[in-house]
């Protein structure tokens, strides 16, 4: 799937690019599938935050993030 996605996307960004070359290559390593957007953003905040740090959330905001995120990842929460 990755592999897939990765052709797919790299021919879509660079078909009419008039120089040809891409100035970077996306490989199947490049990309995370996940079930959803909560399991991406979950991931993301399991990878890049430590327990305790604090989150900047747009509101209005899925509801669900908010429990996600004191649950799971022992963030704090800023609105904003």
């Amino acid at each position: 799937l990755r592999e897939t996605l990765a052709t797919v996307m790299m021919h879509a960004i660079y078909q009419d690019d008039p120089l040809g070359a891409p100035p970077f290559s996306l490989t199947a390593d490049d990309l995370v599938c996940t079930s959803g957007c909560t399991a991406a953003i979950s991931n993301l905040f399991y990878a890049i935050c430590d327990d305790g740090d604090s989150v900047l959330i747009p509101t209005p905001y899925y509801a669900a993030f908010d429990n996600d995120l004191r649950a799971f990842a022992g963030l704090h929460r800023e609105f904003v």
